[in-house]
Order: structure tokens, then C-alpha cells, then sequence
């Protein structure tokens, strides 16, 4: 498409016109402490993060999401209204990388066969704006999954830090659609500077997963290996464990009524959740916390790239820096015993 050069003094004014012609999301706070919040002022929102605390899939899939309401009318009868799709303009600024990633894992899940409409209405109403990843904290893995630190492609707008302004690249008719009288052309000075930048960040998340011994071992093998017995050791059930990823992304359905009326919520859980793996007749078919911790492992780096043909990972440290467990997962993917 096309690129330009946006002074980060003018950034905080571009924002604003955003926000008056836009349902804007933004990230807001200061270090570790960092969270998507809607339509914040221009002047509040950060820059000087490398990852948000939570991973900000709630802005295409809310906690609660209403599907419809009801009216018991009688015995055999109830009344169903579909609640509207949203479909308001939206623009999310500030997406780091991995979440780019995280997009589009959560695309592969709710996309493909069977399409989720609520969730894609917002998808294509949605502008993505990346913020490059010059800075990515020491333990992030980004690297190692696939992600790219300047990532091309998944989002409408990549904006590099070369210092008292950003290089920004559209990448697609919906980026376009938001260039102003904020930016300036791009010179060859300002695209060499930007580039030397992006090249200079490659290898600084890439840490070795050996993800190469995998392809030897069948789905039963990789599933029954003795590992499994131990490595779960210390992992606590946290049921809080969605806000940090995008694979395994699990829903339950919730009534909230009051007398014979009523809504329908998707919403959000885990599969550490009470009661997430029992079925209507009481058979709970992963009893264990060891079931449960692999099951998750391997639909990220085993099950999740043979349907899609990536890893299921954003390789935001999230994992590592937010769960109650703090297990590292780069050491449990990367020392795997195979028994060989």
C-alpha cells in the first residue's frame, strides 16, 4: 500500500479524530500494568509497553456476549429474539505482534468451519493497528512460534518507533481509510532508518522449542509419553487462565433469567474450570489437572498447527509472566522427553 511518517506530537490528535468517528480501543497505563480500554483520550493512551497484562481478545469476543433473549409463553412455547450483530466501526491502536498472532488463532477457531457471526461481524468492522516490536520483553518467544516482530500481514496499519516519530505502513484499504492531514510522505531516509530498525530486532525472541522432534511421534505417542506424569506437578488450576490466551479458547452457555423471561450469554471459561469436562450423565471424561495442563499443551504446539498449519501459540509471555503456575513454557515444550 503506502507508507508515511507520523510525528509521535501529532500522535495523541490523530487519536481523537479517530475516536470521534469511531468506536476507539487503545491501550492505557504504564509498563506491566498495561490494558485495552474504549474510547480512552488521545493524550492517555501508551506507547511504552511490550505487552498488555490481559490479551485483548475481549474486544472481538466479550467475556459476556448476548446471543438472544426469551419469553417462556407457555408450556411448549418460548419466544426467541436474536439480539442484533454488532457491526459498530471499531478500531483497535497499539495491537502488539503476538496479538496479531493471537487474531488470528482466534480466526482459525471461529472462522472456519463453522462460523461464529458474531464474532466475524466485528472482525470485518474492525481496523487493526500493530505496533512494531522493537522492545519485546526477555521472555517473550515470539520468534520461536512464528510471529513476526514487524509483522506484514493480519493487520491494516504497522507503525515502527524510529524515535520522535513513527514510520507507518497501511496494509489494506481500511488502513488507508485513516491517513490524514496528521501524517507526511515517507522519504527514503525515514523508510532506510525504519527498516534498519526491523532488521536489528530479528533473533531477539527467538528461542529454540526443538518443535522439529515432534513430526516423529504419532498423535498416541506424543499423547501417552511418561513426561506428562511429572511436568504437571505444581500447576495450579486457575480459572482465570482465559484472559491470557488465545488457543483453547473454551465458551459455555449462560441463562440469566428473571421469572419467564430471560438472555442467552456466550461466555467465556477454561479447561480448568469446575465442571468444564463433565457431561450431562456425570461422566467427567479429563478428571485430573494432568489431563487437562497437557490437553492444553498439545492443542497449541501439536493438535492446533496439523488442522491449520501454524502453531497455536502468540508467544506473548503471558504464560510466563501472568499465571498463578509460573511454569516457563518455553522449558516445558523444549525438554519434552521422547524417551529417546
Amino acid at each position: 500500500m503506502s507508507d508515511y511518517i507520523l510525528s509521535k506530537a501529532k500522535l495523541k490528535y490523530w487519536l481523537e479524530d479517530v475516536r470521534k468517528r469511531n468506536e476507539l480501543w487503545a491501550p492505557v497505563g504504564s509498563k506491566g500494568a498495561v490494558s485495552y480500554l474504549k474510547n480512552p483520550k488521545g493524550e492517555n493512551v501508551a506507547t511504552d509497553f511490550t505487552n498488555s497484562l490481559d490479551c485483548p481478545k475481549y474486544i472481538f469476543c466479550p467475556q459476556q456476549d448476548a446471543i438472544c433473549n426469551y419469553e417462556i409463553q407457555g408450556r411448549g412455547k418460548v419466544a426467541i429474539e436474536e439480539v442484533e450483530l454488532d457491526v459498530t466501526p471499531r478500531v483497535v491502536f497499539g495491537l502488539r505482534p503476538p496479538d496479531i498472532r493471537g487474531i488470528e488463532i482466534l480466526d482459525a477457531y471461529l472462522l472456519k468451519d463453522q462460523i461464529d457471526r458474531r464474532y466475524e461481524a466485528r472482525r470485518k468492522n474492525t481496523i487493526n493497528i500493530c505496533l512494531g516490536y522493537h522492545n519485546p520483553p526477555p521472555c517473550c518467544f515470539a520468534e520461536s512460534v512464528g510471529v513476526d516482530l514487524f509483522p506484514k500481514s493480519g493487520s491494516d496499519i504497522l507503525l515502527t518507533d524510529i524515535g520522535r516519530s513513527y514510520y507507518v505502513e497501511t496494509l489494506s484499504e481500511k488502513g488507508d481509510s485513516l491517513i490524514s492531514e496528521h501524517f507526511n510522505e515517507a522519504d527514503d531516509i525515514v523508510r532506510n532508518e525504519a527498516w534498519d530498525i526491523q532488521k536489528g530486532s530479528e533473533g531477539k525472541t527467538n528461542f529454540d522449542l526443538n518443535l522439529n522432534r515432534w513430526q516423529d511421534f504419532t498423535d498416541t505417542e506424543i499423547y501417552t509419553l511418561p513426561y506428562w506424569d511429572e511436568i504437571y506437578l505444581g500447576i495450579i488450576a486457575d480459572s482465570v487462565a482465559t484472559r491470557y490466551f488465545y488457543s483453547g479458547t473454551y465458551f459455555k452457555i449462560v441463562d440469566v433469567n428473571s421469572g419467564n423471561k430471560g438472555t442467552r450469554y456466550k461466555t467465556w471459561t477454561t479447561m480448568y474450570s469446575p465442571g468444564f469436562s463433565t457431561l450431562a450423565n456425570g461422566y467427567d471424561y479429563k478428571p485430573s489437572l494432568k489431563e487437562k495442563f497437557k490437553d492444553w499443551i498439545l492443542e497449541m504446539f501439536h493438535f492446533f498447527p496439523k488442522r491449520h498449519g501454524f502453531i497455536g501459540c502468540s508467544g506473548a509471555h503471558r504464560c510466563i509472566a501472568g499465571m498463578t503456575t509460573k511454569h516457563d513454557l518455553r522449558k516445558i515444550i523444549s525438554n519434552v522427553d521422547f524417551g529417546i
